[in-house]
């Protein structure tokens, strides 16, 4: 009899040693499954296991590809320096980086006669296929403007554009012998030629955000239809004449009609509309 309830003991004990094994088996694999869950759950929500501090590559790229668009889609449109060929460059402001300017926007930097351009300026330049040079940055708004001049029969060129500060001192140096040359002094010719050329370092043309427009020989139009059909238009695409008449005492410079400066769209269509200069424009904006 004891030997029965011996072995029934034993039976019993193997029994219960068995089921807690089993439930202690069960409890580790819930505990392993939710580990794994969080796992997942997070490598899904950051995989790059570093809280989403960093951007995707792909957005990297899209961001970097943003900031060359302009000189790149410029740059590789053939028809886009033959249209340009015919632009010009005169004296404009717009997209230095001179200490003193009152604006941060590349296209709204003041250049003039007491708003240098700074000794360490620098210009990503596209040569136009007359020769010419603008800054890269309005080129694209600039073929557009062509494009639509072109559409109603008005053929532009530019005839001036960048020019670098030893091109504007040598242009200097040349009016101011012309003026000696017609009898004036030394110092009556340079006081002259300075109310005509600007000093090297003052001049807009210095930033290739300034162009001269006349008409294209090639053609046979006149320059005065185009000038008549910029006054109208150049607005619509980022351009205002610079130095227009009656603003002299503002600007600084003797009035000129051929000589546009990039300012952007949304500044070129208030300048347009109220009638006033890039100096206004920036006094009252800023």
């Amino acid at each position: 009899m004891r030997k029965r309830r011996t072995r029934y003991s034993e039976r019993n004990t193997r029994y219960h040693s068995r089921k807690g094994q089993t439930f202690q088996q069960i409890i580790l694999s819930i505990v392993a499954l939710f580990l794994v869950v969080i796992f997942l759950v997070v490598l899904c929500t950051d995989p790059m296991g570093n809280n989403g501090s960093v951007p995707p590559e792909s957005v990297m790229a899209a961001k970097d590809a943003d900031e060359t668009a302009d000189s790149n889609v410029s740059q590789s449109d053939e028809s886009v320096s033959d249209t340009a060929s015919a632009d010009g460059l005169d004296q404009t402001s717009d997209g230095q980086t001179d200490s003193t300017a009152s604006s941060s926007d590349w296209r709204l930097l003041l250049v003039n006669s007491t708003h240098p351009i700074a000794d360490d300026y620098s210009i990503d330049l596209t040569e136009l296929r007359n020769g010419q040079s603008v800054d890269s940055r309005i080129l694209t708004d600039l073929q557009e403007m062509f494009d639509a001049a072109r559409s109603e029969d008005i053929y532009p060129i530019v005839s001036d554009a960048y020019r670098t500060r030893e091109e504007q001192q040598a242009l200097m140096d040349d009016t101011i012998q012309n003026y000696e040359d017609e009898g004036y002094s030394a110092e009556e010719a340079t006081s002259k030629a300075e109310q005509v050329i600007a000093k090297p370092g003052t001049s807009e043309h210095e930033t290739g955000l300034a162009i001269d427009i006349a008409g294209d020989e090639d053609y046979g139009q006149d320059t005065d239809s185009v000038l008549a059909w910029m006054n109208d238009n150049a607005y619509k695409y980022g351009f205002v004449l610079r130095y227009p008449s009656g603003k002299e005492s503002v600007t600084g410079a003797a009035a000129e009609d051929d000589h546009y400066r990039y300012v952007g769209k949304e500044a070129a269509k208030v300048m347009h509309d109220k009638g006033i200069c890039l100096e206004e424009y920036l006094s009252q904006n800023n």
